[in-house]
Parts: C-alpha cells; sequence; structure tokens
C-alpha cells in the first residue's frame, strides 16, 4: 500500500503510475532512478571541493551549467548538460586535467579545451 516507504496505509491514495516508481521496485533495478541517485551522492560525498569549496562559475552554452569548485588546492570542474541532446563546452584554460569517472553519468568525449556532454549528463574533472 505504501510503495516501499511505509508498512502503514498512506493516508492520500497512491495512483497506479506512481506505483512503477516505487522505492520497493526501483531498489532492485541497477539503472533506476534511485539507484543513479545513490551512486552519484556516494561519489559525490568523496570530493571534498564539491562538498566544501569555494565556486566559480564558467561560461557554458545555453542548457548547460559549469563551475569550479575549490577547496584546499583542489580544484574540481562540474559541468551540467540540461538538454535532450549534446551540448559542447568549452574548458577554461585552468591547465591540465583529469578526467573523473565513477560518479555514475554518462561518459563525455573530451578532446583538447573542450567536452562534449550527453543529453542529461554531466562531466567532471579535477584541474591541475
Amino acid at each position: 500500500a505504501g510503495c516501499g516507504f511505509s508498512t502503514g496505509t498512506p493516508w492520500l491514495p497512491v495512483p497506479p503510475e506512481h506505483r512503477t516508481l516505487a522505492v520497493n521496485r526501483q531498489q532492485s533495478e541497477p539503472g533506476s532512478v534511485l539507484n543513479a541517485y545513490r551512486v552519484f551522492m556516494r561519489w559525490r560525498r568523496e570530493q571534498p571541493a564539491l562538498r566544501y569549496g569555494d565556486i566559480r562559475f564558467v561560461d557554458a552554452p545555453e542548457d548547460a551549467l559549469c563551475f569550479i569548485r575549490e577547496y584546499q588546492g583542489q580544484k574540481l570542474l562540474a559541468c551540467f548538460n540540461f538538454a535532450r541532446s549534446a551540448r559542447t563546452v568549452r574548458l577554461p584554460d585552468d591547465g591540465p586535467i583529469e578526467v573523473l569517472t565513477g560518479h555514475g553519468f554518462p561518459h563525455a568525449t573530451w578532446e583538447q579545451q573542450r567536452v562534449t556532454i550527453p543529453a542529461c549528463g554531466a562531466f567532471f574533472a579535477y584541474l591541475q
């Protein structure tokens, strides 16, 4: 009745189309939104610059957001593509980069000072 959120009876009805998105169904699906969120949040906890760093926004095309977070000598670049198609972003000239993985987003294509981020995707890198 509670779709995995509770064993009690909900005080509002749960529409049938919401039942497929319930926690108890998403937990067992590796590609679910719930599990993608959990992967990203675990990865984020390991990135002090993302958690505590100062922020500096970087120019980005429409439907994209890029910023650098700096903390205790670590500079982390984060770029997000909110569009339904890939976006190419020119990276800041802050020196060499180390592309980060393990965050759960599809892989972006990086070449020299440009990165192409898939639709609804993200790109993360340390700046040296």
